[in-house]
Parts: structure tokens; C-alpha cells; sequence
């Protein structure tokens, strides 16, 4: 079995509920986040590899799917992505 590593993915924006989809899981898995006092937050044991992801946040009684500004993103400005390596 793989190593796994804790990852903490962040939401830091308004709404009442917010997921996390990962490509590891097909898109079809959603990771319900926890509220916190500066947004939404969900913490997972990941293998070492490169991962996208994206938040759904629930606005206002609709879903919106949500870029994180933070991560890296790939040609198209579109998917961003989590790199997790082990260190040599």
C-alpha cells in the first residue's frame, strides 16, 4: 500500500455548505467540509501524486463550482491541482 500524507484543503469564501471533489476519486465522491470562522476546511490522508480538485460551494440555494486561487494551475487557467511528493 501506498504512503499516505494529511492534506488540509481550504474554501476561505462565504457559503453555508462547501465540497471537495479530487480527480483520485473520479469526480464522483464529494468530501463534505467543515465550517470554520474564515470558511470551509476538510482534511484527508492522500498517496504521493498529482491530484486535481475543486470546490462546490452552495450559495444562496444554488451550487457554483469554486477555483482555488492559491494552487497552481495548469495551460488552460482552469483546473488547478495538488502536487504531494515524499521528500528524498
Amino acid at each position: 500500500m501506498s504512503q499516505l500524507f494529511p492534506v488540509t484543503f481550504r474554501y476561505l469564501g462565504e457559503a453555508t455548505s462547501a465540497f471537495l471533489y479530487l480527480s483520485i476519486d473520479q469526480w464522483q465522491k464529494p468530501h463534505e467540509m467543515k465550517k470554520t470562522e474564515n470558511g470551509f476546511e476538510v482534511s484527508l490522508n492522500l498517496p504521493a501524486g498529482k491530484f486535481y480538485y475543486r470546490f462546490a460551494v452552495k450559495q444562496n440555494n444554488k451550487i457554483f463550482w469554486v477555483v482555488d486561487s492559491e494552487a497552481p494551475k495548469e495551460k488552460n487557467n482552469k483546473i488547478f491541482f495538488l502536487l504531494i511528493q515524499k521528500k528524498s
